[in-house]
C-alpha cells in the first residue's frame, strides 16, 4: 500500500495521512489479517472560504456535516474500495477505506465520537503529519474524554441496572426468552465498555472484545471471561439466562465498588445519572423524599426503593 500512501501524501491541499486499526503498525491491534481492511485517514484543507461549524447543531444536511463552503479535492477516491488484483499480488484484493476527513472542521471540533477517538489515539500511524496538526486534535480530544470519563461510567452503571433488572430479568419472567437474551447480550456490550473505562481505557470496536478485554489487568468480579462463558450459555439453554443475569449483576456490582473507592462515581450513581446526565427523568438532584428520610443520602437508587418510609413520601408527594 506504500505506493497509494505516497499518492494521497503528495496530492494537493492533504494536511495529514493517518494508517489506523490492524495496518497501522503499533502493536495494538492483532496482526492484519485476511479478513483485514485496509484503514486510511486523509486530512485535507477546506480552502479560504472554508467556514467551519462549531457544533453538531449548525450542520442541517450531511454534507454540511463536514463544512460550510467546504471544498473537497476532486482527487479523492471513493471511501471504500477494493484493491485490483494486478496490485495485490494475491488471488483477490482487500478493501481499502479511505476516511476523508477536513481539517478545518476538525480544528474547530470540541468533541469526536469515541469509537473515532480510540482509532486515532489507540491505533494511529501518522504517515504524514508534518506540522503535527492532526496529532493536536487528539491530544486534545483525549483531553476531553478524561474530563469526562466519571459521568460515562456512572451512565453505564445506571444502564446496565436497567438492562439486567427491567430488560433481562423481567423479560424472562414474562416468558419472552429472545427479548431477554437480546436484554443480555447488550448489557454484556456495556459491561465491556465499563470494563475499558475502569481501566482508563477507550473501549474498542465490537469485533475486538473478546481478544482485547479479557487481557485488560483489572477485572471486577467475576471477570468478563466469565460474563462471556455465561452469556454464551445462556444463548443455547434458557436455564443458563439467570445465571448470566447474576454474573453481570455482580460484575456492575464489583465495579461500582471499585468506581466509588476512588471516587470516580457517587454512591447513589443512578440518582447523579438520571437527574445530571439524562433529560426528561429527574428535574432534580435531591428530591423531597430524599431530603425528609434519615441517611437515605447514603444509599443509592435500589437500596432507597426498598425504604418503606421514602417511598410512601415520594407517593404522598409530601414537600420538604
Amino acid at each position: 500500500m506504500e505506493p497509494f500512501l505516497e499518492r494521497l501524501r503528495d496530492s494537493p491541499g492533504v494536511v495529514s495521512v493517518c494508517v489506523l486499526g490492524s495496518a497501522a503498525r503499533t502493536g495494538v491491534r492483532p496482526t492484519m489479517d485476511d479478513f483485514s481492511d485496509f484503514d486510511i485517514a486523509v486530512f485535507f484543507d477546506g480552502g479560504r472560504e472554508c467556514i467551519c461549524c462549531h457544533s453538531e447543531e449548525d450542520c442541517s444536511t450531511r454534507r454540511e456535516a463536514t463544512c460550510q463552503n467546504c471544498l473537497p479535492p476532486d482527487w479523492l477516491p471513493n471511501y471504500k474500495f477494493v484493491r485490483p488484483e494486478s496490485c495485490s499480488g494475491n488471488k483477490s484484493g482487500f478493501d481499502v477505506n479511505v476516511h476523508q476527513l477536513c481539517i478545518n472542521r476538525e480544528e474547530a471540533s470540541t468533541s469526536w465520537p469515541t469509537d473515532r477517538l480510540e482509532a486515532f489515539a489507540e491505533t494511529s500511524e501518522f504517515y504524514y503529519d508534518p506540522d503535527g496538526r492532526v496529532q493536536k486534535i487528539v491530544k486534545r480530544m483525549l483531553e476531553e474524554s478524561r474530563r469526562n470519563r466519571p459521568d460515562r461510567i456512572a451512565a453505564l452503571l445506571t444502564q446496565l441496572r436497567v438492562r439486567t433488572e427491567h430488560t433481562a430479568r423481567k423479560a424472562l419472567d414474562r416468558g419472552f426468552v429472545i427479548a431477554s437474551r437480546i436484554g443480555i447480550c447488550n448489557a454484556t456490550l456495556d459491561c465491556v465498555r465499563l470494563l475499558f473505562e475502569l481501566n482508563d481505557k477507550l473501549p474498542c470496536n465490537e469485533k475486538w472484545i473478546e481478544t482485547l478485554s479479557v487481557n485488560l489487568p483489572l477485572q471486577p468480579k467475576p471477570g468478563i471471561k466469565k460474563v462471556f462463558e455465561s452469556v454464551d450459555h445462556a444463548l443455547t439453554n434458557v436455564d443458563g439466562i439467570h445465571d448470566a443475569i447474576s454474573k453481570i449483576d455482580e460484575f456492575v456490582l464489583s465495579s461500582s465498588r471499585f468506581a466509588q473507592e476512588r471516587f470516580l462515581v457517587p454512591v447513589d450513581y443512578y440518582g447523579y445519572t438520571v437527574s445530571r446526565l439524562r433529560t426528561g427523568w429527574q428535574a432534580q438532584d435531591k428530591t423531597s423524599a430524599d431530603k425528609l428520610v434519615e441517611e437515605i443520602d447514603k444509599t443509592d437508587q435500589y437500596e432507597k426503593m426498598e425504604n418503606s418510609n421514602w417511598n410512601k413520601v415520594n407517593f404522598l408527594m409530601v414537600d420538604s
